[in-house]
């Protein structure tokens, strides 16, 4: 079992157009990496946006490594259950990556998109309310 001191996150953005829509497609893919960087879950959170700049939030994959771990399970549903609002924000944080800090020496791009950031305390993203009992710090 995982104790949230152990946990950090990283975030990747991507877009694209839908071919038989042609809605804009924003990914952003949220990953809960372990002690030693193994990714412990991953979750796909989409805005699509359609031709009237209406936006509409959805989840899409989501990939967790040990279903019986309640803090990893918990920050699955966490994505999950607050998807609009959560991804609201962090759209605001990749835009704002996005207008100050793109350069060749220091924006990475791999196979999730353009990295926003990396590495950060699940505590510093999650809410401690949000974790399980006897989680947030090493058990």
């Amino acid at each position: 079992m995982y104790a949230s001191n152990d946990l950090t996150l990283s975030m990747f953005y991507s877009s694209s157009i839908a071919e038989e829509t042609g809605n804009k497609i924003a990914t952003l893919t949220v990953q809960t990496l372990g002690p030693v960087a193994e990714v412990l879950q991953i979750s796909k959170l989409h805005c699509i946006t359609d031709e009237n700049r209406t936006k509409y939030y959805s989840i899409g994959e989501q990939f967790i490594a040990n279903g019986s771990d309640p803090l990893l399970a918990a920050i699955e549903t966490w994505w999950r259950d607050n998807s609009a609002t959560l991804i609201q924000e962090l759209m605001v944080e990749v835009m704002d990556f996005i207008s100050g800090n793109i350069n060749q020496n220091a924006t990475w791009i791999g196979q999730y998109g353009m990295k926003i950031f990396e590495n950060e305390p699940v505590l510093k993203r999650i809410p401690e309310s949000v974790l399980p009992n006897n989680y947030s710090a090493n058990t």
